[in-house]
């Protein structure tokens, strides 16, 4: 081959041909090289190649590249960063041979662009990114699945749901607001700087989402000023500069938020929306399934006509205060009531009135205990008051009131049908030389002293003791 096939072949070649000194100093080039750089013959020759590379490139052309040339005699496809005359900078890699002869030393080098290969490892490297992203939202939803599943409490579900959203964001608190009473807010997990009731007429974040049904994000202070001016020196004075409330939507009903407060300016991507959008939806269905529980756990309790504790549930409140009656050495009263003129109202008027008298009769007796006494109806027109640390007389004197009550004229009734009760009160007093008593013992004996004031003339109170 004659020398101008060979320098034919040299400028022509598919990637950037050089050779230079030892010290890297460059004493030929070929013209694909001149291409890749953008630069002319005249620029290149007898200037150093390290003054074509960037900074990062120069420092590790100077501390891993030439070493490991003169170590080894070679170096394959090492990355390196050429900056172009306009200043752009040219991913490539490098391949260089050392040969040396008893004369001189020379460094022949092939430089190849890097562009498609770097693009392909970026894409790679963001799929594979990507698919870690994805992984770890799974398990995130995953992990909510199995806690969410064993929630038995809108409390569980709401710790949960603040755990999950924390090991999903980081966040430096996390917490659960649920619409429990109209017009507002109420926390049930979680820890929330700012207040633990929230008012949905106000003006702040969590309120918006839940007049939006949409999720409220402020990445920075001056996003929260703008947005939520009314709200700026609490959180600001709770160190929160980044927050998003994402709400928990119901049958197109919001029925709470989950809020996430951040220490610093913190943009969520639109996957982290997604993931807590996925998590609150996910707790929205178990909140229903959990007041549906408590809905139907709370009819099995109390009597559907009036509200009241039922049959059931009096018995079981009956021996809880029992017990603790034995524990503490404290007195104990049962109240049996029993409405005097009753029949005549459900004989003369109907039942549909009688029901009105029973709901009526209902709110009084709850009106005349006090908070930890339990009213309840045991069927019919018959009620039962459960008293805790109480003796006769305190409990007489509840029994009185009621009489009262009872005896006032009914709503809707006129004086046509008076209305009174006869009342059996018992009370007992835990000692050791008392013998053990039930709770269906109580009530019998409170039942039998109710008959023997119906038996004296009805409208008053008996009480004996257990």
């Amino acid at each position: 081959m004659n020398e101008d096939r060979w320098r034919d072949l040299f400028h022509r070649a598919p990637c950037g041909l050089l050779s230079m000194t030892v010290d890297g100093a460059v004493n030929s080039v070929n013209d694909t090289f001149l291409e890749l750089i953008g630069s002319r013959h005249e620029h290149i020759v007898d200037t150093y190649f390290m003054e074509h590379l960037s900074n990062g490139s120069k420092l590790f052309f100077e501390t891993r590249f030439m070493p490991l040339l003169r170590l080894h005699g070679q170096v394959r496809e090492m990355a390196l960063e050429l900056v172009r005359p306009d200043g752009s900078k040219l991913a490539v890699f490098v391949n260089s041979t050392l040969v040396t002869t008893d004369a001189s030393s020379i460094v022949h080098t092939a430089v190849f662009d890097a562009t498609a290969r770097q693009d392909y490892e970026r894409d790679l490297l963001e799929a594979r990114r990507s698919a870690d992203r994805s992984l770890a939202r799974l398990k995130v939803l995953e992990g909510a699945a199995r806690v969410f599943a064993s929630a038995m409490t809108e409390e569980d579900l709401g710790a949960g749901l603040a755990a999950a959203a924390q090991s999903a964001t980081d966040a430096t608190n996390t917490s659960v607001l649920l619409v429990r009473n109209p017009g507002e807010l109420e926390l049930v997990a979680g820890e929330h700087p700012v207040a633990a009731r929230i008012d949905l007429a106000g003006l702040c974040p969590e309120a918006e989402a839940v007049r939006a049904a949409d999720a409220v994000v402020c990445a920075s202070p001056v996003a929260i000023r703008r947005r939520f001016p009314a709200a700026v020196d609490a959180l600001f004075d709770a160190k929160v500069e980044s927050l998003c409330v994402v709400p928990l939507v119901e049958d197109e009903a919001v029925r709470g938020v989950l809020v996430c407060h951040f220490g610093r300016t913190r943009t969520l991507d639109d996957s982290v929306r997604k993931l807590l959008t996925a998590l609150c939806d996910q707790a929205s269905a178990v909140l229903q399934r959990i007041r549906l529980q408590q809905q139907v756990r709370h009819q099995s309790l109390h009597d559907v006509l009036t509200g009241l504790p039922n049959r059931s549930a009096l018995q079981s409140r009956l021996e809880q205060v029992l017990s603790g009656s034995v524990r503490h050495g404290r007195p104990i009263a049962v109240i049996f009531v029993d409405l005097d003129g009753f029949k005549a109202i459900n004989d003369s008027l109907g039942h549909q009135y009688g029901d009105q008298v029973l709901r009526q009769i209902s709110d009084r007796l709850s009106r005349v205990v006090r908070a930890e006494e339990t009213v309840g109806r045991l069927g019919g027109d018959e009620f039962l008051i459960i008293c805790e640390d109480i003796d006769e007389d305190d409990a007489r004197a509840i029994a009185d009131r009621a009489r009262e009550d009872i005896a006032q004229p009914l709503e809707g009734m006129g004086s046509s049908f008076p209305l009174s009760a006869s009342v059996g009160i018992c009370v007992y007093r835990p000692s050791e030389g008392n013998a053990p008593v039930t709770g269906d013992q109580l009530v019998r004996l409170a039942d039998n002293a109710m008959y023997e004031s119906k038996r004296a003339g009805k409208d008053r109170s008996t009480v004996v003791l257990a």
